[in-house]
C-alpha cells in the first residue's frame, strides 16, 4: 500500500488510525474498518482527537472538498 498519509489519534473510544494511498481513504477504529473515500486525500485529526479533517477527493479539474468527521459522536466513528 503507498500511503499519502497516515495519522493516528486517541480518543475517548480508543485508538483511530486514518490511511490515504492510491486506492482511497480508511479509518480504523474499534476494531471496525470504514473506508471514507475512494480518492486520496490529506488529513489531520484535531487535538483533542474528536474529529478528522480531509481534504481531497475531488476529480480532475474540481476544488479539492474539505470534510471534516466528527468521531465522537453517539454512536462513536459510524456515527452520523
Amino acid at each position: 500500500m503507498s500511503v499519502y498519509t497516515a495519522r493516528a489519534a486517541w480518543t475517548a473510544n480508543g485508538p483511530l488510525a486514518f490511511m490515504s494511498s492510491d486506492d482511497g481513504d480508511i479509518l480504523f477504529g474499534d476494531g471496525r474498518v470504514r473506508r471514507l473515500s475512494s480518492k486520496p486525500s490529506l488529513a489531520a485529526f484535531t487535538p483533542d482527537g474528536r474529529a478528522l479533517v480531509t481534504v481531497g477527493g475531488a476529480e480532475q479539474d474540481e476544488m479539492e472538498p474539505v470534510d471534516v468527521w466528527f468521531l465522537d459522536g453517539p454512536d462513536g466513528p459510524d456515527g452520523p
